[in-house]
């Protein structure tokens, strides 16, 4: 994995796993090295990018077989850079697009990517939210001739090469909840190593998912108080 800021250039080297090697932990407490690069004799790889949009999420990741996710894009406004950062990679065409929940920290920029870029498939909570951030990325789904899968626990965005997506929230009791609750919850898992995203969800929805044991967390909510607590 990598975590870029959008006041710098691209990082030059990724944490990278190959499918049965352990995990990034344990790597590191083995090397002690605080920098885990890539391994040239890797035939395939997970890259996994943080990028720096503030107060705000947005992750894009690189599959061994050549496809890409990308989940959330930051606040309105972090459009622009999210491309950019997505071009530098020499990429044109992202094949899934996880959209947490409405939020405009976490789908800001998200209109801007589906026009600019090449979109297989979307995933969304069906939750309903009136904000304009949220109607423009409805209309321009909508203009771009793109469906919405709905994202909901059990759902499996892709098994293959060692490398699953599966998504463990929200489910049906929680949809008509708080808008953060209803947040799409997804584990990528490749060989022994797998990263967990979680959007906004409170303590409770951490509670309530399954599996949730990961190498990786990205953090509920910002690191807010009502979210990871001492118990997950």
């Amino acid at each position: 994995s990598s975590c870029v800021s959008n006041q710098s250039q691209p990082p030059a080297s990724f944490f990278s796993f190959a499918p049965d090697s352990t995990s990034a932990a344990e790597t590191e407490k083995e090397e002690n090295n605080p920098v885990l690069l890539p391994s040239p004799h890797s035939a395939v790889r997970l890259r996994v990018h943080f990028l720096d949009v503030g107060q705000g999420d947005s992750a894009f990741l690189q599959l061994p077989n050549g496809k890409t996710l990308l989940i959330d894009a930051g606040n309105p406004g972090d459009g622009p850079f999210i491309a950019d950062y997505i071009r530098s990679l020499g990429i044109s065409h992202i094949d899934y697009i996880v959209a947490t929940h409405p939020h405009a920290d976490h789908i800001g920029g998200m209109a801007e990517i589906i026009s600019k870029f090449d979109i297989g498939e979307i995933y969304m909570p069906k939750i309903s939210h009136t904000s304009k951030t949220y109607e423009t990325l409805l209309h321009t789904i909508r203009d771009n001739g793109l469906k919405i899968h709905n994202g909901t626990a059990g759902s499996l965005l892709f098994n293959h090469d060692d490398c699953r997506a599966e998504i463990l929230s929200p489910d049906s009791s929680v949809l008509s909840a708080d808008l953060n609750d209803a947040s799409i919850v997804c584990k990528i898992s490749y060989g022994k190593t797998s990263f967990l995203f979680t959007g906004d969800i409170s303590s409770a929805i951490e509670t309530r998912l399954s599996n949730p044991a990961c190498a990786v967390l990205k953090v509920a909510h910002h690191g807010s108080d009502t979210s990871s607590s001492a118990a997950f």
